[in-house]
This record gives structure tokens, C-alpha cells and sequence, in this order.
């Protein structure tokens, strides 16, 4: 699979549209996910799994690291962001960020409430600061409460909206709700460091466009949701002739 930006960049990786491609290629007859059975597909980023459970498709992510290193992971942070639509856009209003790399460059932020979320002006482009060389994704996050799943797993709760870069605002972005949910827990790491309070593997992350899971499987993520087809169409390639 090869993906494109709208500007015509490239990235490297995209979990939602791993999904789409596995449901596309379901569609065609070309793979067959009724065995449970991973199927394997090449991205930019390296390999990535996806199997089907139920209507959902689950894609392995593969590996992801903080960029800033232990300095970022003991302060939790390694740039600031300034967000149009925030109160106060001063130097003083800059936000602490932490860096996440799923293969793509993300930068998450944290507000502290929905309202403060929906108060965001995507329509400008967030001024990182240090802008990584090829650019960020921006996800700014609310962490929500957590519940028991019917196994009785604790699963962390999140609400997030993304500016993808070259792109602008996005329904939903997969490799950045896995950003989002692995910096949220990393913090929720930090303040349970003391009290020893459970921090949650599993991630519910709700974005513009729906709702996905994500799985912290150590130094890998697992990202689950659905995947719908919603039009088709034929593109005619002309032959070059010499």
C-alpha cells in the first residue's frame, strides 16, 4: 500500500487507511480474513498485519519510540505548540507537546476540557516549536474516564481531533490515535508514579469521524476499528507509447 497526503506528499504509514485497503482487497475476493489469520501488507513503514474480528479490522502497528529520548519520557514533554482558537496566543500560551513516532512524525498536546477541544481553529496551521524537518501531525486530546471492558480490562478513554500535515483537519487519523493514546498514558505513567494507580493498555479514542480502539502491546500498538466502503469507481491509465 502507498498513500498520498492531498498535497500530494507522501506518508509513510496510515492505520485507517491499512484498514480500508484490508477491506478493499476483501472486497476484490483478492484476501480472505474468515480463517482469523493475519494478512500481511508492505507499507513505507515496514510491514503491518490486519485481521478481521467481527465488522472490526485489527492492524498491527508496528514498533513506536518517543523521538526526545529519556529527557522527553521523564519530563513528558519535547516542544510546545501554539493553537489557533486557545485563549491567549502570547509566548505565554504556548502548550507542552510530547513527540511520538508510529512511523509517521506526531506531536500530541492535552487540553483540559471538550469545550476547550471544540474551541480549536484547525482551519490554521499549529506552529510547532521545534518543527520537526518533515513536519508533524498535530493531535490535541482530552482524557476522559476510564471503565472495565466486558473482560474486565481497564481501558483508558480519550477524545481527540488531529491536523494532519499537508492535509489540514481530519474525521479521524489511526496512526495519530495511537500517537495520542501512548502519550496520554505516558503521562497517566508519570502521575501514577508515586500513587501506583493502574494505567491502562487499551485506549478508547473518540475522534470527529467515530470511535477506534488501541492496544499497547509494549513497544508495539495494535489499532482496531471499522472499515466501509462507501463509493467505487474506474481509473483509466492512458499507455505511453514510444
Amino acid at each position: 500500500m502507498d498513500y498520498r497526503n492531498a498535497d500530494g506528499s507522501i506518508a509513510a504509514m496510515c492505520g485507517n487507511g491499512v484498514r480500508v485497503f484490508a477491506a478493499f482487497l476483501e472486497e476484490l475476493g483478492l484476501v480472505d480474513f474468515s480463517s482469523g489469520l493475519p494478512v500481511a501488507i508492505g507499507t513505507r513503514a515496514g510491514l503491518r498485519t490486519v485481521r478481521k474480528e467481527a465488522d472490526w479490522f485489527t492492524v498491527g502497528m508496528g514498533k513506536w519510540h518517543f523521538p526526545g529520548g529519556s529527557v522527553a519520557e521523564q519530563s513528558g514533554m519535547d516542544s510546545t505548540v501554539h493553537i489557533a482558537g486557545l485563549d491567549g496566543m502570547g509566548a505565554h500560551s504556548a502548550r507542552p507537546a510530547l513527540s511520538v513516532d508510529m512511523g509517521n512524525p506526531h506531536t500530541v498536546v492535552a487540553v483540559a476540557s471538550l469545550d476547550e477541544l471544540a474551541a480549536i481553529d484547525f482551519t490554521a496551521v499549529p506552529a510547532v516549536d521545534p518543527l520537526p524537518a518533515d513536519g508533524t501531525n498535530v493531535e490535541v486530546v482530552v482524557p476522559l474516564e476510564n471503565h472495565l471492558n466486558s473482560q474486565g480490562e481497564l481501558v483508558g478513554h480519550i477524545a481527540m481531533r488531529v491536523h494532519e500535515r499537508g492535509v489540514g483537519e481530519t474525521q479521524s487519523c489511526g496512526t495519530g490515535a495511537c500517537a495520542a493514546a501512548l502519550a496520554v498514558r505516558h503521562w497517566a505513567r508519570l502521575a501514577a508514579s508515586d500513587t501506583k494507580a493502574s494505567v491502562p493498555d487499551v485506549w478508547r479514542v473518540d475522534v470527529p469521524g467515530g470511535r477506534v480502539q488501541v492496544r499497547v502491546l509494549g513497544s508495539e500498538t495494535e489499532l482496531s476499528g471499522p472499515a466501509v466502503l462507501l463509493a467505487q469507481g474506474q481509473i483509466e491509465i492512458e499507455k505511453l507509447r514510444a
